[in-house]
C-alpha cells in the first residue's frame, strides 16, 4: 500500500482535530459537572437554613427551582464528559509526521526535486566557461569524467581580484565592440 507524504500529513492533522474536539468537550463537561455541584451544594445549605428559620416560604420555592437547575446542568456535564472522555481514551495515537516518514520504506517516499539527468550517458558535455568557444577536442563523454577530476573544479580558487579583473575586461570588451559596432 503505497502513501504518500500529504496522506501522512493529513491522517495526523486529523487525529490532532478529533484529540482537540475530544478533550475539549470532556474538559467542558467535567467543568459543568463541577459548577453544578457546588451550585447545588450551595442551594441545599441555603434551602435547610430557610427551611429551620422561617419554614415553607418563596424562598425557599426559589432555592428548590434553582437545585432542580444546577443538578440537571450536572447531569448535562456529565453527559458531555463520560462519552467524550471514552472518545479521547479509544483513538489511535498517530506519532508525528516526521516519525512516520522515517518509518516508510524508500519506495514511498516522494523525492522532490529529482529530475532526469540533463545529459544521457553518450552525450558530450562542454565545459561552462565564458569566452572562446570549446574546441571539439575539448569535449567529454559524462562517462568519462570521474570524481576526482570535478573535485578541482568544485573547490573555490577565484579570489575577489580576480573576479573584478573578469568583470572589467567584459565591460571593456563589451564597449569596444559597441564602438566598433557603430563605425
Amino acid at each position: 500500500m503505497k502513501r504518500s507524504q500529504e496522506d501522512v500529513v493529513k491522517k495526523r492533522r486529523e487525529y490532532l482535530w478529533l484529540k482537540t474536539e475530544t478533550h475539549g468537550l470532556s474538559f467542558f463537561g467535567s467543568a459543568i459537572a463541577a459548577v453544578s455541584v457546588l451550585a447545588s451544594a450551595a442551594m441545599i445549605y441555603l434551602g435547610l437554613r430557610l427551611l429551620l428559620n422561617a419554614g415553607v416560604s418563596a424562598d425557599l420555592l426559589f432555592c428548590l427551582f434553582f437545585l432542580s437547575m444546577t443538578l440537571s446542568l450536572g447531569v448535562l456535564g456529565v453527559w458531555l464528559w463520560r462519552p467524550s472522555s471514552k472518545r479521547a481514551n479509544a483513538l489511535a495515537y498517530v506519532p508525528p509526521v516526521a516519525e512516520q516518514i522515517a518509518a516508510m520504506p524508500a519506495e514511498e517516499i516522494l523525492v522532490r526535486g529529482s529530475e532526469e539527468p540533463s545529459a544521457a550517458p553518450g552525450e558530450l558535455l562542454r565545459a561552462a566557461r565564458t569566452g572562446a568557444e570549446t574546441e571539439a577536442g575539448e569535449l567529454v563523454r559524462a562517462s568519462q569524467v570521474s570524481p576526482e577530476s570535478v573535485r578541482g573544479l568544485l573547490e573555490p580558487r577565484e579570489t575577489l581580484a580576480s573576479i573584478e579583473r573578469e568583470r572589467a575586461e567584459l565591460q571593456l570588451r563589451e564597449q569596444s565592440e559597441v564602438v566598433q559596432g557603430r563605425g
